[in-house]
Formats: structure tokens, sequence, C-alpha cells
């Protein structure tokens, strides 16, 4: 069993959590919004996928040239975001394509978009949960 010495984080890690949860932040309201699927009759918000597209490339960037923290526990939670964000990412892709085949007719198309869209929104959530569960078991 670990001690709670093993938990605590030094000055570096602590610096290298702060510049994690500036990311974070940004990106967490719209996480929230894209991570829940809609239930039976809602329709999806497309513009919420759309904008996650064009606005989370820039933040996995800027995750990815963080350094790799030596903490297993930042390393995972690093892990999950980038996941998070990736699918997040991939589902706005999916909406984009969505949106130019309903504006051309393509039904069929547009159809197969959408459930390559509810795929990475659920990927999302699971990443998302784990992230979460991972940043209050930590204390962060």
């Amino acid at each position: 069993m670990a001690t709670r010495d093993e938990y605590e984080l030094n000055e570096t890690q602590c610096q290298w959590l702060k510049a994690f949860m500036v990311i974070y932040k940004q990106a967490s309201p719209l996480i929230d919004t894209i991570a829940k699927l809609p239930t039976e009759g809602q329709p999806l918000d497309r513009r919420s996928l759309i904008e996650a597209y064009r606005s989370f490339g820039p933040l996995l960037k800027s995750l990815k040239g963080m350094p790799k923290p030596t903490h297993k526990e930042l390393r995972n939670i690093k892990n999950d975001f980038k996941k998070t964000l990736s699918m997040c990412i991939k589902a706005g892709e999916m909406a984009v394509k969505m949106v130019d085949d309903l504006g051309h007719g393509y039904k069929l198309a547009s159809r197969m978009h959408l459930s390559s869209i509810v795929g990475y929104m659920g990927y999302a959530g699971i990443y998302h949960k784990a992230l979460l569960d991972r940043l209050a078991k930590n204390g962060f």
C-alpha cells in the first residue's frame, strides 16, 4: 500500500499541474456539453461539436507539448485528457462532414457520420469520466 508521501507532489509536479489546469479549464465547459449524449428525442448539438473541432486542436497541441510528468497519476491524467480532446475533435470533424453532406442532400452519408459522432461522443464521455475520477481521487 502506498504511503501518503508517495502521492504528494514536488514543486515541478505542482507547476505542471497548474499549467495543465489552465488548459483543462479552457476546454472543460465545451467538453461537458459534448461528452453527454443527447437522450432520445433531443437534437444533437452540432454547433458545440464544430466549435470543439475548431478550438480543441491548439489546446491538444499545447497539452502534447507539455513535458511528460514523472508522477504516474499525472501521466494518467494527461493521457485521459488527450484522449478526451481527441475524441471531441473527431466528433466535431464528423459533424462538419455531416453538415456538408446534409447541404448537398447526401442523407445516407450524413447518417453514417452521425453514427460516428455518437461513437466518438461516447468515447469522449468515457475518457472524461475517467479524467474527472482521477482528478477527484487525487484531490486535484
